[in-house]
């Protein structure tokens, strides 16, 4: 599994998203890292088109979309709704649909696709985040789709997170990361982006186990959701007073996947 953190920054109308990138199962003996380089937060593009396809597209805008757990069940959801939400039409109201009504419709596909593993005797366990701008309500949301609820009746639970606090955390070490953000709020300081120190924290010193690899941050805004590359300073090599700087996307060194053929990707880096 994983973690994953959600907080609303205090004086400004931004979500930050935040995650680690390892992937793994378990073995016969502890846990077996299959990945340090996984996505686990991604874009899901929402379009409003009109009615004749040969115009162009009424409104544009990005979600933010994150997951802990299965990564199967998680990323065939995210498939299913990338070309359909890409593909919006609508005769009445110019309007896109809510991040609430995304995420109902998200919870049909993963709740099918958990369904379907879970048939097999393979955990099915997942919890997924989808995250935007309501331009209907002018206030960013953020959503919870559980695969495993604590109620059997229902397949998959959703629910609305509290952006008017801390944040949250889920996956299998939001334990963890809650008790050193705790840390964080006790200290009174202005709540800018401590889960993100919380998580490099964590990822610090590469140990076995479920949560590893690199950070992942994504940011939500009125203007749609954004990505990030971790740029991180490092001394080893470089000269006194000029320390270098580590870029990194998902793991990768962002200047050696930056480039496709003669163009760069304009992919903004985030760092202290």
């Amino acid at each position: 599994m994983t973690v994953v953190m959600v907080w609303k920054e205090a004086g400004a109308k931004r979500l930050w998203l935040v995650s680690d990138g390892r992937l793994s199962r378990p073995g016969a003996v502890g846990t077996v890292r299959l990945t340090d380089h996984a996505a686990k937060i991604l874009e899901l593009p929402r379009v409003l088109n009109a009615p004749q396809p040969a115009q162009a597209p009424l409104k544009i805008t990005t979600l933010g979309f994150a997951y802990a757990g299965g990564s199967l069940v998680a990323l065939q959801a995210y498939a299913a709704v990338l070309p359909l939400w890409s593909r919006l039409q609508t005769s009445a109201s110019e309007v896109l649909p809510t991040v609430e009504q995304c995420s109902e419709h998200l919870a049909k596909f993963l709740t099918a696709y958990a369904s379907d593993v879970a048939a097999t005797g393979a955990s099915a366990d997942c919890q997924c985040l989808l995250s935007g701008y309501d331009e209907q309500t002018q206030t960013l949301d953020a959503w919870l789709i559980d695969t495993e609820p604590s109620s059997r009746n229902e397949p998959s639970v959703r629910r609305r997170l509290d952006l008017s606090g801390p944040g949250e955390a889920f996956g299998s070490g939001q334990d963890k990361a809650l008790e050193h953000l705790e840390q964080w709020r006790q200290e009174g300081v202005h709540w800018h982006r401590q889960p993100l120190h919380v998580i490099r924290e964590l990822l610090a010193h590469d140990e076995p186990g479920p949560i590893g690899g690199g950070v992942q941050i994504g940011m939500v805004t009125p203007s749609g959701f954004e990505l990030f590359y971790d740029a991180q300073p490092f001394t080893a090599g470089s000269r006194v007073g000029s320390p270098l700087v580590s870029m990194l996307y998902r793991g990768f060194q962002f200047t050696e996947v930056g480039r496709v053929g003669d163009a760069f990707v304009a992919l903004r880096g985030l760092g202290q």
